[in-house]
Order: structure tokens, then C-alpha cells, then sequence
């Protein structure tokens, strides 16, 4: 049986880490997989540090893991390696209780959230700074197609806090539209729905979701309104295949695209 003590751990450096940095992250890491709900498979950590100077928060540390095939990532930027390593394992611990908590709950009793009492962190502080990349050398550096979980917006938001991502595509189940989840700069969460007007409507559950609806357009189109305004991402109707789609901006200061898998 895996044990945290023999679960692999790859470590990717970029940048001046030290050995003393590099064995810290692994050392606790490991040590907060103990309450992983099933056996933890595999553990990537990635250790960046900027070489300039100026930069205020240089240290940046990514980590996955991968609990029995479900993915639970943190990534944060810190002025220390050690402040940054420290954050993302405090980051790992609580998606993993978080999940072994939502297992033991749906074994005990379907889940269920009342109106009002709809629970999410708020805006992470603590991500790099995008890289001030010139317009006209920004390109689409990633796709990515996946299967589109059909889903309420209270298991999106869960599934985007385990990923520690700031928007989550996914299927209403209520509605059957495509929509995605997103946090505000504010830290609030809003839908973004193929079948809504601005408001509130199926895919706001719960009650106190903003929903706002998406324009068709191309994907060319939606990367012209990442180049001119400061959005850090931008959810449309694709003019070919009628399905929601989404262009978002990346830390190296290129984009990425973000697709469902059964497009037609």
C-alpha cells in the first residue's frame, strides 16, 4: 500500500534554489499527505526563482498531487522559498482534508448546500505577476479539450478550489448549458452561462450567484479583448461550434485555450 514515505516526488528547479530549499519542499510535502482520503500516486513540485532583483515576490512554487487520479495543485509567488514552499504545502493540506471531509460527507448523506450558505475562499493574494509581454508577441501557447463534468456551481467551485484555479468549465446540471465558474477580482464568484441574461437564472444555484451571459464570437475575437483590456480571461460562444469556450491569460504572458473535448 502507498504510504506518504514511498510516494514519489519529482522536483523540477529553475532559477538559484538550493539543495537545502529543494529538500525542504519535498520533506513537507510529504508531510502533509497523510490525510489524503485514498492513496496519493504521484507528486510533482516545481521550485522557480527570478533572477532579477527587482522582482518583490521572486520565489514561485507550483505542486501537484495526485490522489488516486484526482488532481489537487496550489501555485504561489512569495519573497522567500521558503515562504512560497510553506504556503503552498499549508494550501495542499487543506484541499486535501477539504476532500477527505466531502468523501466522508457523501458517505454519510448526499450533499446538500441551503441558499446563503454557499462556503468558497476568497481571491488568492499571493499569485506571480503576469510577465509584461508585448501585445503582438502574445501567442495561444496551450489547448486544452476535456470531458465537461455536468455539475451544479457549488461542485465547481469545489472542483476549482482543488485545483487552485481562479474560472472552472463545466456542464449545469440543472440547466444542461455550458457555463464557468469564476472568481472576481473581489474575491466573489459569478457564472458565466451559454443559456442565461444577465441576472440570475438555472445556473445560479446558489440563489447568490451573479450570472452573466457570454457573446458569440471567434477565437480570434476573444483574444483581441485580452490584448487591449486587462481581463484575465474571457468566456464565449465559439461561432463554429455553438459550445462555450474560453481564452485566458497566462503568467509567462502568453494565452491559453480552454475547450470541451465533444465540440462539434
Amino acid at each position: 500500500m502507498a504510504t506518504p514515505e514511498s510516494t514519489p516526488i519529482e522536483v523540477t528547479v529553475r532559477g538559484t534554489v538550493s539543495d537545502a530549499e529543494r529538500h525542504s519542499s519535498v520533506e513537507k510535502l510529504r508531510g502533509a499527505l497523510g490525510g489524503a482520503p485514498r492513496p496519493v500516486l504521484f507528486v510533482r513540485i516545481e521550485l522557480s526563482m527570478a533572477a532579477n532583483p527587482a522582482v518583490e515576490r521572486p520565489a514561485v512554487v507550483k505542486a501537484m498531487v495526485d490522489v488516486s487520479g484526482r488532481p489537487v495543485r496550489a501555485h504561489l509567488a512569495a519573497a522567500t522559498m521558503e515562504m512560497a514552499i510553506d504556503g503552498v504545502v499549508d494550501r495542499i493540506r487543506r484541499n486535501i482534508r477539504r476532500l477527505a471531509e466531502r468523501r466522508e460527507d457523501r458517505v454519510q448523506k448526499p450533499a446538500m448546500t441551503e441558499a446563503g450558505e454557499w462556503q468558497h475562499g476568497g481571491l488568492p493574494t499571493d499569485r506571480p505577476d503576469y510577465f509584461p509581454r508585448p501585445a503582438s508577441e502574445r501567442e495561444v501557447v496551450r489547448r486544452k479539450s476535456y470531458a465537461v463534468a455536468h455539475i451544479s456551481p457549488e461542485e465547481a467551485g469545489f472542483e476549482m478550489d482543488l485545483l487552485d484555479h481562479d474560472f472552472h468549465l463545466f456542464v449545469d446540471a440543472t440547466s444542461g448549458a455550458d457555463a464557468v465558474l469564476a472568481r472576481r477580482e473581489d474575491g466573489e464568484l459569478e457564472v458565466h452561462s451559454a443559456d442565461s441574461e444577465a441576472g440570475r437564472g438555472p445556473a445560479g444555484e446558489p440563489a447568490d450567484l451573479e450570472v452573466l451571459p457570454v457573446s458569440t464570437m471567434t477565437a480570434e475575437g476573444a483574444l483581441g479583448l485580452l490584448n487591449v483590456g486587462d481581463e484575465r480571461f474571457v468566456a464565449y460562444l465559439d461561432a463554429d461550434t455553438g459550445r462555450l469556450n474560453l481564452v485566458y491569460r497566462r503568467y509567462d504572458g502568453h494565452y491559453g485555450l480552454v475547450a470541451p473535448d465533444d465540440a462539434t
